[in-house]
């Protein structure tokens, strides 16, 4: 069934091993979005972090770019840099 849904163009459902997940954009959609795999695990990494999903440090750390142009990034999209943790793990932690 995934080799189907894969023929089809479709994005298939990510594939976990190890400590890594793995995620495939059909290249059409990267090619319209002007994108290369690097720029999709930097949007990921920073909608991520923007949403308070994960905290600065995973951020950095999943973006792969030097602190310096991951915090360029983040201010050219106009995201402020907050290093405590996010809000769902401050709660976990207190409560």
């Amino acid at each position: 069934m995934a080799e189907t849904a894969a023929a089809a163009g479709a994005v298939r459902i990510p594939a976990i091993e190890g400590d890594r997940v793995h995620v495939t954009v059909p290249d059409d959609i990267l090619r319209k979005a002007e994108a290369n795999a690097t720029d999709v695990v930097l949007a990921v990494a920073i909608q991520l972090y923007a949403d308070n999903r994960i905290d600065y440090t995973d951020a950095l750390r999943m973006s792969n770019l030097p602190r310096v142009e991951f915090n360029r990034e983040l201010v050219t999209r106009g995201i402020g840099i907050h290093l405590n943790p996010p809000a769902r793990a401050r709660r976990r932690a207190a409560g």
